[in-house]
């Protein structure tokens, strides 16, 4: 069964079964740890990988539940090739004045306010 929060989100029960078995069902190792470090060297200045090591772990598990996320619309993306979007973007119509700040053609395609 879904769940549906308060946004009104949809959220599927193979994500929500990630999301509850929390970061202690997934450890992180010491060369995922390392590999991060390795490629965030610069970031790190003065830090060496032991220092760091406790910070990445926590900041991998925090990615875990938007990694499954993703992972899971990627396999729903692949399954549903044939899935059309017929929907137009949301628009909004907004009143400027002419003395509003402005640049470029009075007839452009496109106003950003």
């Amino acid at each position: 069964m879904p769940i549906v929060d308060f946004h009104n989100h949809v959220y599927p029960p193979q994500y929500v079964d990630e999301i509850r078995k929390g970061p202690s069902a997934y450890t992180v190792t010491d060369a995922e740890a390392e590999l991060v470090y390795e490629r965030n060297k610069d970031r790190f200045v003065g830090r060496t990988l032991e220092e760091m090591r406790p910070e990445i772990r926590t900041m991998m598990d925090e990615q875990r539940p938007t990694q499954a996320l993703y992972a899971f619309m990627r396999e729903l993306r692949m399954a549903a090739d044939d899935v059309e979007i017929l929907l137009d973007p949301p628009r909004q119509d907004i009143e400027t004045l002419a003395s509003d700040p402005a640049r470029g053609p009075v007839d452009a395609p496109v106003e950003i306010v």
